[in-house]
């Protein structure tokens, strides 16, 4: 009996911190994906950027 209710324990805790370990790995991705949406808007800051500085050396502005 004691083997069975140690046994239920464990995988109760098991369970437990599976759900607890896919919830974090859900909140990573949302952060990366925040993360990577950051990286592409910088990207393009960049892009823009090259983009008037060469429209500024055409123009010798």
């Amino acid at each position: 009996m004691g083997d069975e209710l140690s046994m239920s324990q464990y995988n109760l805790s098991l369970q437990e911190n599976t759900q607890k370990s896919i919830m974090a790995i859900k909140k990573l991705n949302e952060a990366l994906t925040a993360f990577d949406r950051s990286l592409c808007g910088i990207n393009t800051s960049i892009k823009n950027f090259q983009h008037l500085a060469k429209d500024l050396q055409k123009y010798k502005l």
